[in-house]
């Protein structure tokens, strides 16, 4: 704690000596008048907020890039979609291959000149002839010189190593054709595969599109993701220690106190004017529910918000509803509000899943997603959703009718079993 004027401190005491103790409302002003002149700050720790728009851009070069379904090959095809993401994009980047390990390639700083260490490997020992030969190429030439590797894919891998290099928040783009884990963290999906897949060369097996992460654009969706990407603004913020003044929680008191000895022979009438008015018809009911549901008076506060007819009071009347588990009586409630579509979208989606209608939850939660993509609340609950549903699309056995069964048993010779089918079926 620092004082910048601890002399004016000192004639607080004065001013308890020869001010009348009857005045006691002008001498509490006064004191805490003082005590704002002495100029008291104290020491906390602020976060502070800057942008951090960097783009951290991965591109796929393992062996199943060089798959056909694209043409001449997924690596080649996503080179020129980059060239054009890269034209487009108003944000610094930084561009990685990778395929079990990232490989820097260039930044926005570099724009047409390719990265040198390439250079230098592709035209041999003599660095200055590579240097010079880097700045006589054409726009992106370093997107050139990428080529297939006869290697797997690790995208945890690689994302990791980017939150390594850079713990701030950041905008993370994979242009992959997937891989076979499920991949946690906040990145966007540039999918360069088509869902019927191609052979790969030099094997039996067929590779297909296997998307990761929530954040998905197809491989020729390039403007929209430019779109998306010029829309965003990340933060990242930093904790400092900040000296704060308090003198203005002293100064508000003493104008108040002061105000108070002026019309203290009022102060009972307003007092009064609290008590009544409440109960009276100037009062709204939304005000007082929130009131009684601040100081924990839900019962109170549940009877003020069923006697509002607006959206506010629609809104928490359905929310005690779900608490006491009565969605049937939510719902309707919920789809009558016209405004505050996240809250009534989110309490919808709740209701639903308590009612085991998982189907509709998920798709009112996909929208959710797509509109709010940094609320981590909805994130984690869209989530839980999308693993429950990739848990449950397995194949199950269904045995046929009774019925069926008796009528196929008797058409077939005795001794044998009524056979049954297996099929796929779509758990919602």
């Amino acid at each position: 704690m620092d004082i910048n004027n601890p002399y004016i401190l000192l004639l607080i005491p004065v001013a308890w000596i020869f001010v009348n103790k009857k005045n006691y409302l002008y001498l509490l002003s006064l004191t805490l008048l003082l005590v704002a002149f002495a100029q008291i700050s104290l020491k906390e720790k602020q976060t502070i907020k800057y942008p951090s728009n960097k783009v951290y851009l991965l591109l796929d070069e393992s062996y199943s890039m060089s798959c056909n379904d694209l043409k001449p090959n997924r690596l080649e095809y996503a080179k020129k979609q980059i060239k054009r993401f890269l034209d487009g994009v108003n944000k610094d980047f930084v561009l990685f291959t990778f395929d079990k390990f990232v490989h820097p390639i260039a930044t926005k700083k570099d724009m047409g000149l390719a990265d040198m260490d390439r250079f230098v490997d592709a035209l041999g020992d003599d660095v200055k002839f590579a240097r010079l030969a880097a700045k006589k190429l054409k726009k992106y030439a370093y997107l050139d010189t990428i080529k297939i590797e006869k290697t797997g894919t690790d995208i945890k891998s690689a994302i990791d190593s980017i939150d390594a290099i850079d713990r701030n928040k950041k905008i993370i783009i994979v242009a992959s054709d997937g891989g076979e884990k499920e991949v946690e963290g906040d990145f966007i999906f540039w999918g360069f595969a088509t869902k019927e897949g191609a052979k790969v060369p030099g094997y039996e097996g067929v590779s297909k599109l296997n998307i990761i992460g929530s954040k998905y654009f197809r491989y020729d969706e390039v403007e929209k993701l430019v779109k998306y990407i010029n829309s965003l603004n990340v933060y990242s913020t930093q904790t400092v220690k900040v000296k704060k003044d308090i003198s203005p929680y002293f100064t508000i008191p003493a104008a108040l106190l002061f105000l108070a000895a002026l019309i203290r022979k009022y102060l009972f009438v307003i007092a009064l004017a609290f008590v009544f008015v409440p109960h009276s018809e100037l009062k709204a009911n939304d005000t007082l529910g929130c009131i009684y549901q601040f100081f924990g008076f839900h019962q109170k506060a549940r009877k003020e918000f069923q006697k509002g007819s607006s959206d506010l009071a629609k809104l928490k009347t359905a929310i005690y509803y779900i608490i006491d588990d009565k969605c049937e009586q939510a719902l309707p409630l919920l789809e009558s509000i016209q405004s505050l579509t996240k809250q009534k979208e989110y309490d919808t989606a709740l209701c639903l899943v308590r009612q085991k209608r998982y189907k509709e939850a998920y798709e009112k939660l996909r929208y959710l997603h797509r509109e709010y993509t940094d609320d981590k609340k909805i994130a984690k609950f869209y989530n839980t959703l999308r693993r429950y549903e990739e848990q449950q699309k397995r194949t199950t056995i269904i045995y046929q009718a009774e019925k069926k069964m008796k009528k196929e048993k008797t058409q077939k010779p005795a001794g044998k079993k009524a056979p049954y089918s297996i099929k796929k079926e779509n758990p919602w």
